[in-house]
């Protein structure tokens, strides 16, 4: 269980709503549960923090942002999960319109959410780590 993990679970109502919310945006059927997974990783990667629940190959690739072998849907969404965590100022028009062309109005919505979710939980992470929390 991660630091992160540890800390919500001294609260179980907000671990179940937090888990209730993040379910809510990933169980999007215009979503893909690899697309969450690709991003989730790349976010993670990004932070520092161990990505899981992907093949080494792909973790790779994600870590050198060579995205040739991903879909469309994928590569578009990557691009923004890319900016999400440091460089949110920079995400353009036209790469939000791409993942909405993608994915679909919904899906946008629920996949921009889901990528802020994803940067928040690192950042949770991180802070909890250094802080040492039990």
């Amino acid at each position: 269980m991660s630091e992160f993990a540890s800390l919500l679970a001294q609260r179980p109502e907000l671990a179940d709503r937090y888990a209730a919310f993040l379910a809510s945006v990933q169980g999007h059927a215009a979503v893909p549960e690899r697309l969450h997974a690709l991003c989730r990783a790349r976010i993670q990667q990004i932070h520092g923090v161990p990505p899981s629940g992907l093949d080494e190959a792909t973790l790779t690739q994600l870590a050198a942002t060579d995205y040739s072998s991903f879909s469309n849907a994928e590569t578009a969404s990557l691009r923004v999960a890319e900016k999400i965590s440091l460089q949110y100022h920079d995400i353009t028009d036209e790469e939000v319109e791409q993942v909405r062309r993608e994915v679909g109005n919904d899906g946008c919505v629920a996949l921009l959410t889901a990528l802020s979710f994803y940067d928040v939980e690192c950042r949770l992470q991180l802070t909890a780590e250094a802080l040492d929390v039990d």
